[in-house]
């Protein structure tokens, strides 16, 4: 595996540097910092979902656990806010 990393990163150097992070700034500036950690934690959750959905992988009970802690500090966010 560390052996395919270093082309990996070299190939992807490019379309880094042409990524546009306007829209990542933007959303820190609407929502803070701490909300944005919070709302890239779903990446993860979604990840996972949808390896169980169209990859028939199996979801364990730590992984459940995980997502509803995910989906619980969301809303006690959102809660806060309010």
């Amino acid at each position: 595996m560390s052996i395919g990393t270093l082309p990996l990163v070299l190939i992807s150097i490019p379309s880094l540097k042409e990524q546009n992070w306007s829209a990542v700034s933007l959303q820190v500036s609407r929502i803070g910092s701490a909300r944005t950690a919070l709302y890239e934690n779903l990446i993860i959750v979604i990840a996972v979902a949808v390896a169980w959905l169209i990859l028939s992988e199996s979801m364990t009970l730590l992984q459940v656990l995980g997502m509803a802690l995910v989906f619980t500090s969301l809303y006690l966010a959102g809660k806060n806010q309010q």
